[in-house]
C-alpha cells in the first residue's frame, strides 16, 4: 500500500467509528427515553429490582476506573458520597404505593432526569475526547456522582416501602 492508501483506508475506518459512536449515542438515548416512559406508569416493588441499578452504575464505575491513576480513586470516592445528598433529597419524589394489594413504586422524575442527562454527557465526552485522560476523570465523575445520587434515591424509597409495609401492616390487623 502507498501512503496515500494508508491515509484513506485510516480516514474510512475514522469515519466509521464516527458514526457507529453516533449511533451508539442514538441507541442509549433511545432507552433512556424508554426507561423514562416507563418510570411515569410505576413498576411492582421488589427490593432485587430497586438496588440492581445502583449495583451495576457502582460496577460500570469500578470497573472504569482500571484506566485511571490511584491518585483520583479519592475524588471518585467523594464524589459518590456527595451523590448521595441529591439523591436523598429528590429521591422524596418517588412514590411507594399500593395496585390492587401489590406494592409499586416510581422512582423520582429529578432523580431520572439528572441520571438520563448526566448519562448522555457521559457518552458525549467518551466520543469527542477518546484517550485522554482529563475527559476519562471526568466521565468517571459524572458517573460516580450518578451512582451515588441513584444510591441515595433507591435507599429513599426502600425506607417509604419499609413504612408503607409497617401501614398496611397496622391497618390489616385493626
Amino acid at each position: 500500500m502507498n501512503p496515500i492508501e494508508i491515509t484513506l483506508a485510516a480516514s474510512t475506518y475514522q469515519n466509521t467509528s464516527f458514526y457507529s459512536s453516533y449511533t451508539f449515542l442514538i441507541i442509549i438515548v433511545l432507552i433512556v427515553f424508554v426507561r423514562l416512559i416507563r418510570n411515569a406508569g410505576g413498576r411492582r416493588f421488589s427490593e432485587r429490582r430497586l438496588f440492581t441499578l445502583p449495583i451495576m452504575l457502582l460496577v460500570i464505575t469500578l470497573l472504569g476506573l482500571i484506566d485511571i491513576p490511584i491518585g483520583y480513586y479519592l475524588y471518585f470516592a467523594v464524589l459518590i458520597v456527595v451523590g448521595l445528598l441529591p439523591g436523598l433529597r429528590w429521591g422524596e419524589g418517588g412514590s411507594v404505593y399500593s395496585v390492587d394489594g401489590k406494592l409499586m413504586y416510581r422512582r423520582s422524575s429529578v432523580v431520572l432526569a439528572l441520571w438520563a442527562a448526566s448519562l448522555i454527557a457521559r457518552i458525549a465526552i467518551e466520543i469527542a475526547f477518546p484517550g485522554n485522560l482529563n475527559a476519562l476523570v471526568i466521565v468517571e465523575g459524572i458517573l460516580s456522582f450518578e451512582s451515588g445520587m441513584i444510591i441515595g434515591e433507591s435507599n429513599r424509597l426502600w425506607r417509604k416501602y419499609r413504612d408503607a409495609v409497617s401501614t398496611l401492616t397496622t391497618q390489616s390487623s385493626q
